[in-house]
C-alpha cells in the first residue's frame, strides 16, 4: 500500500501518495472533530493518544457548547478499555486550532466540506478518520450503549489504520480484524 504524504498546499484537495516511508512527515498536532466534541471525538481523542503519545492530540467540535462533559455512554464506552475521558471538556472549533493543526481528523464526508468552507486554509490536512474504511463515523447521540461501543470500536480500526500513515505502528493485537480473523 502506498503511503499519504500531506502538504500544507492549501489548495490540494486530496493526500498525494509515494511509495517512501521517509515522504510521510511526522505529525505533531492533531484535532479530531466531530459536532458537539462529547462522543465521538473525545473518544478518538483518547484512543490517538494512547496509540500515539508523542503527538499531541486534542479534540473539538463544529457546535459545541464550551465546557460540557463527555456523554456518559462515551465515557462507559472507552472506561472498558482503561481509558478514563470523565475531566473531557469540550471546545468548539476555532480559527487558532485549525492553523496549528498538522492534520485534522473529521467523522463524515460532510464535515470535510463544512470545515473546508468555514476555514478555506485547512485544505490539505483535512480527511475523515474512516478515510481508509471509506466509511463515515456515526453519530451515536440519542442511541444505547452497544451504538457506542461499536462507534468506539470503528474508530479505534481507523486510528491503527492511520498509524500506516503517519509514520508509527501500533499494536494491533485487539483489533477487530484480528478478533474475525480478516
Amino acid at each position: 500500500m502506498e503511503r499519504l504524504t500531506f502538504g500544507k498546499d492549501t489548495r490540494r484537495k486530496a493526500p498525494v501518495t509515494g511509495k517512501n516511508r521517509e515522504e510521510a512527515p511526522m505529525f505533531s498536532n492533531v484535532i479530531i472533530l466531530c459536532h458537539a466534541n462529547v462522543c465521538r471525538s473525545p473518544m478518538a481523542e483518547a484512543l490517538f493518544k494512547q496509540s500515539f503519545p508523542a503527538i499531541s492530540v486534542s479534540s473539538a467540535g463544529f457546535d459545541a457548547e464550551p465546557g460540557r462533559l463527555a456523554a456518559p455512554f462515551s465515557v462507559a464506552a472507552i472506561k472498558e478499555l482503561g481509558i478514563d475521558i470523565s475531566g473531557h471538556k469540550a471546545t468548539r472549533i476555532s480559527r487558532e486550532l485549525v492553523g496549528e493543526a498538522d492534520l485534522i481528523l473529521t467523522m463524515s464526508r460532510e464535515q470535510v466540506a463544512d470545515l473546508h468552507r468555514l476555514f478555506p486554509h485547512a485544505r490539505g490536512k483535512v480527511f475523515r478518520i474512516g478515510h481508509f474504511f471509506d466509511v463515515d463515523i456515526d453519530d451515536p447521540v440519542n442511541c444505547g450503549f452497544e451504538k457506542f461501543r461499536v462507534c468506539r470500536d470503528l474508530l479505534k480500526e481507523s486510528i491503527i489504520r492511520w498509524s500506516k500513515y503517519i509514520g508509527e505502528e501500533v499494536d494491533h493485537s485487539s483489533s477487530v480484524e484480528n478478533r474475525i480473523g480478516k
